[in-house]
């Protein structure tokens, strides 16, 4: 169970705004927070600044009174969002610690859709949480954490790349087409199709369940009731980190990945060879 967070404000690390131009003219009738809201709105991955502009009622070249150009405001959003990251209770194991950290990475993949692809494709995105890392390096460390703070710094980028990766993963599976069937729908239908291929050995020239049963006759064998699934029944010899179902909208095997990192660790995998 993660800790609840402590109540102490969010760790910031928006970056200074010293590398922008000094503007001249007309002070704007809006500020750049609201533009980091309108583009928040409009989602990180997939506003533009004509829609940021528009979301606002001014023109697109406005714009530029507040931010230098697409990538300028996406780093506006991008440290907004890394201070919205709440740090563990103080006193919390260490597992703990890791638990609430990848909590957290997933509530923010949430909340701000398209994060995960934003901070991945983007070199030198993931340095708008070094405050935060540096705070949680404290935190681990003054919780025994097995290792140093080279191997905290491992251990976070890990989880947070697990993350980022299982959320990206379970996005198709959400999204919907145009009747609104559910990537999980088409899915389900088609796990449940290919099964009964595999099981009759249709397309496939293999024998399938009816030669089976022939052949067992033939030979004296006695075909034991229930070989092979029934209709919407799961397949009981297929892995259930292959067997889709429900949980692959929602976290999936993430609290699994998080629980094997963390043994790996308690294991002394991170030491240094």
């Amino acid at each position: 169970m993660s800790p609840d967070p402590a109540p102490s404000s969010p760790a910031s690390s928006k970056p200074a705004p010293s590398g922008r131009a000094l503007r001249t003219g007309p002070k704007p009738r809006f500020t750049a927070d609201q533009a980091v809201d309108a583009a928040l709105g409009l989602g990180i991955e997939r506003f533009t600044l004509a829609g940021v502009a528009a979301a606002l009622g001014i023109s697109a070249p406005a714009l530029y009174r507040v931010v230098d150009s697409h990538e300028d405001l996406v780093d506006l959003c991008l440290a907004r969002i890394a201070g919205q990251m709440r740090l563990p209770t103080s006193g919390a194991s260490w597992q703990d610690q890791l638990r609430f950290f990848a909590d957290e990475t997933w509530r923010l993949t949430q909340e701000h859709p398209g994060l995960p692809a934003t901070i991945l494709e983007r070199p030198g995105a993931h340095l708008h949480l070094a405050g935060t890392m540096r705070a949680l390096i404290g935190s681990l460390e003054a919780a025994d954490f097995p290792g140093g703070a080279e191997e905290i710094a491992f251990a976070l980028d890990f989880l947070g790349d697990t993350v980022f990766v299982t959320h990206i993963g379970i996005l198709p599976y959400r999204q919907a087409d145009a009747s609104g069937r559910r990537g999980i729908d088409r899915a389900l239908e088609k796990q449940a199709d290919l099964r009964g291929a595999a099981w009759t050995g249709a397309g496939d020239g293999t024998a399938g369940h009816d030669e089976h049963a022939g052949r067992a006759a033939d030979s004296g064998e006695t075909a034991a009731v229930g070989d092979g699934p029934a209709a919407g029944d799961d397949d009981p010899g297929a892995p259930s980190v292959l067997t889709i179902d429900e949980s692959w909208t929602g976290r999936g095997m993430l609290d699994r990945k998080i629980d094997f990192i963390i043994a790996g660790i308690e294991q002394g995998l991170l030491s240094t060879p």
